[in-house]
């Protein structure tokens, strides 16, 4: 049995992977083979056994924000094998060559949403950060008494709706348009949740100005008197077994009245829609305005990181500027020897300086797949020293990890997109 990995040869070939994909993810065929082209044909890689085609998948160029800094990360997305190659070593030759040209690449890290966890973790991935999904019961929707006097007292925001069309989603924004001026509030926003990806075009065409290529509903909330962008939202509807339900794509907003008027927005529609979802933690600060239960959050799925090159990945990372820590740590990685040995990671001002160290000095021990939770701020390593995943008889040096690698933006590290 031959296999081959690369790149599609034709459109051909791109379209044999969008009809695999439709029939792992129970779509329609014609859909998955316009999504895969909106995600654009150049981020496929398909492997072929004796010259057929038998699965694929995406690697997808992002950047993704952690301690206020993005670090580069590609994105592993819609992995399929047909039912007939599955068991046979194939999915596991696709995952190798594709870490192998990740890796070529440079990029620090390499992300997925996994359907299942041991091949992945066998491929040096380990569950890093979560998005999830709460759901908000709209006649129930008030704010507490004193956000609710701040907002009452700031009447000068409106509501201006987002155009959006295919042309709209195949262009990049225009210098100075509406949706640029959306971006640029995303972009603000980004370095104030650990695990927020960095945008491109793509990713807003796929997962925000449509889902699933059904054209979303969107809303600027725009100062009168400036035209300033203070937030904004997008969403859908649909009618389902209970109703009409309205699903929130993404919202991202800069102050206080504009997260009043996004939450007025959706309570407005009480009278036709019971609830309404949007994929966020419970922690999520527009969350804490609300005066009382009205929200239910549940785990829609756990993402999982891969560290490609431990010395970049820790040295492109943000850390606290009051965090002076000195730190070694001793990674295993089966795949990449260049991984494979101690580090010694000095953290000052904001900043890792990172070189290699001595086999004999004491150090966190781990494997690649540990550091990754470690990294992300996902789990700390005395947590982990207790499901036997880390090995440190230093209790100082468990301390100054700890606090180097802290979360200190208030939730776990997460994000509102899948790919």
């Amino acid at each position: 049995m031959r296999i081959d990995y690369g790149s599609p040869g034709n459109e051909s070939e791109c379209n044999a992977y969008a009809r695999i994909v439709a029939e792992a993810f129970a779509w329609n065929p014609e859909m998955a083979i316009g999504w895969v082209r909106d995600w654009d044909h150049g981020c496929i890689r398909v492997v072929r056994v004796d010259g057929v085609l038998a699965g694929g998948m995406q690697l997808i160029p992002l950047g993704t924000s952690f301690g206020g800094r993005v670090v580069g990360l590609t994105g592993v997305g819609a992995v399929v094998l047909l039912p007939q190659y599955r068991g046979k070593g194939v999915g596991k030759t696709l995952m190798r060559e594709a870490m192998l040209e990740v890796q070529r690449t440079g990029t620090p890290l390499a992300g997925l949403f996994p359907a299942t966890l041991p091949v992945y973790r066998s491929a040096g991935f380990e569950q890093a950060g979560v998005r999830c999904e709460t759901t908000l019961t709209l006649n129930q929707i008030k704010l507490r008494p004193e956000i609710d006097a701040l907002v009452r007292a700031d009447r000068g925001l409106s509501l201006v709706p987002i155009p959006n069309d295919e042309g709209i989603r195949a262009a990049p924004p225009a210098p100075g348009s509406i949706h640029e001026k959306v971006r640029a509030v995303y972009a603000r926003v980004v370095p104030h949740f650990d695990g927020h990806l960095v945008r491109p075009d793509n990713v807003w065409r796929t997962q925000i100005y449509a889902f699933k290529r059904e054209e979303t509903k969107g809303f600027a909330i725009v100062r009168e008197a400036t035209g300033a962008v203070e937030g904004y939202f997008f969403y859908s509807q649909s009618r389902g077994d209970v109703g009409i339900h309205l699903a929130v794509r993404d919202a991202a907003c800069l102050t206080p009245g504009a997260w009043a008027a996004f939450l007025r927005f959706l309570a407005d529609h009480w009278s036709t829609v019971r609830e309404a979802t949007w994929m966020v933690p419970a922690e999520h600060p527009a969350l804490s305005m609300l005066a009382d239960h009205c929200t239910r959050t549940r785990l829609a799925s756990a993402w999982m990181l891969r560290v490609m090159d431990v010395k970049a990945a820790l040295e492109a990372r943000g850390y606290s500027p009051s965090v002076r820590v000195s730190l070694a740590l001793r990674v295993r990685d089966e795949v990449f020897a260049s991984n494979h040995t101690t580090w010694k990671v000095s953290i000052a001002d904001g900043r890792a300086s990172v070189s290699k160290g001595h086999d004999a000095e004491a150090a966190i021990e781990l494997d690649v797949r540990a550091l990754a939770p470690i990294f992300s701020g996902h789990q700390s390593p005395a947590a982990l020293r207790l499901a036997g995943l880390v090995r440190c008889d230093d209790e100082s040096m468990l301390d100054a990890a700890a606090t180097a690698f802290a979360n200190g933006r208030g939730s776990t590290p997460w994000m509102s997109e899948i790919y």
